[in-house]
């Protein structure tokens, strides 16, 4: 999708539907049964250019007074700062994800249209004669993450939580994951002895990341 003002808004809709009517997975010729599968991933992101605005707003100062900002008012001290912290902070982004997958085993009917296209859950096609194999998982996420550079350093944080729901018939399980600090540092053009000849650049990445993970299993109904 285009920039709006300093937004970039995103999003994708990715769905599939099969149904199986095969002979092979019929408890018996005569009984017209099928299997009902169904995956759909939706994503919607906002891209936030704060940076460029920050260096919109911090240009309306007067630069003539940076070289004396004791003297040039608190007005131009915070003008002045977010056009040069609009320099080494980057984007910010915004990820929403919502996925889910279904499996109806030998029921009686086709699924009506809303499940077809990934609108509902519930396919409504009668009863399952292999109720206990049914299944279903639904997934929420939340991911933002930015970035900071500054001469060769270049450091990007993120957060991401999420919360993963299970069902089948004899169980049913909620799974929320949390992973914070999640960070990665980069280092370019480090210095390189001059008597080392095989090596012309030098860069170092560093990764820390911790994840804190919490299933629950609430009674089956």
């Amino acid at each position: 999708l285009p920039q709006f003002l300093y937004i970039q808004p995103g999003f994708s809709y990715n769905h599939s539907y099969r149904e199986n009517r095969s002979l092979e997975i019929r408890p018996s010729p005569n009984l017209d049964v099928r299997n009902l599968d169904e995956n759909l991933d939706v994503q919607t992101s906002f891209g936030i250019f704060h940076g460029q605005l920050f260096s919109k707003i911090g240009s309306l100062r007067d630069e003539s007074k940076d070289t004396s900002l004791q003297t040039a008012g608190p007005l131009h001290v915070i003008l002045y700062g977010l056009e040069k912290l609009s320099q080494f902070w980057n984007n910010l982004r915004l990820t929403y994800t919502f996925s889910r997958n279904s499996r109806y085993n030998l029921v009686e009917r086709r699924a009506n249209w809303k499940y077809r296209l990934g609108i509902s859950n519930d396919p409504q096609a009668g009863i399952s004669r292999d109720s206990f194999s049914n299944s279903w998982t639904e997934r929420n996420a939340v991911e933002v993450n930015t970035g900071i550079s500054f001469a060769n350093v270049n450091l990007q944080p993120r957060y991401s939580f999420s919360r993963t729901f299970s069902y089948t018939k004899v169980k049913q399980s909620i799974t929320k994951e949390i992973r914070f600090p999640d960070v990665n540092l980069s280092i370019y053009n480090l210095p390189v002895p001059q008597a080392t000849n095989f090596i012309s650049s030098s860069n170092l990445n560093l990764s820390f990341s911790r994840t804190n993970t919490f299933t629950y299993y609430p009674p089956t109904p």
